[in-house]
């Protein structure tokens, strides 16, 4: 099991409590994380875009696709060069994991993903318009419902 080294990796030889056997804490995202998951996102996403990462996948798009690339460009110049902006990115970063395990139980995940990806399609358009308060404006809208429909809190 690799980690990003933030992480603390549970298993039953170092942890005697069962219910945190299939479970580790990744301390960089402060989230609890399922083995079957895989190491967590910031050892397995340098670019950290959970939602937009588990939606493009989803669609069979690869990690360099156009909205991966244009969203993450965004969030590097755009999103961190403001104190606001990093608050938001962490806070994301916090809830993103969750919501994105939320969706992957939900029967209605098909279209929960199209619309995510509409979302994601017109955030790449108001990006290369520069109309980046826009942009922050509908992911943040979407991420707040996302939160809701699988009630995570925010």
């Amino acid at each position: 099991m690799a980690t990003c080294g933030e992480c603390m990796y549970f298993d039953w030889k170092t942890h005697k409590e069962k219910f945190l056997i299939n479970y580790y804490w990744c301390k960089a995202f402060q989230c609890w994380r399922r083995v079957e998951q895989g190491a967590c996102g910031q050892y397995t996403h340098t670019g950290g875009c959970f939602l937009t990462t588990a939606c493009v996948e989803y669609r069979g798009l690869p990690d360099d696709c156009d909205e991966l690339t244009e969203l993450r460009e965004y969030r590097d110049s755009y999103l961190r060069a403001t104190e606001e902006g990093r608050e938001l990115v962490e806070k994301y970063y916090s809830i993103a994991p969750t919501i994105v395990d939320g969706l992957a139980e939900r029967e209605d995940k098909d279209e929960i993903y199209d619309y995510v990806y509409g979302v994601i399609q017109e955030c790449v358009k108001c990006i290369k318009d520069k109309d980046y308060e826009k942009t922050l404006s509908l992911y943040k809208n979407m991420v707040l419902k996302l939160a809701e429909i699988t009630e995570v809190g925010y």
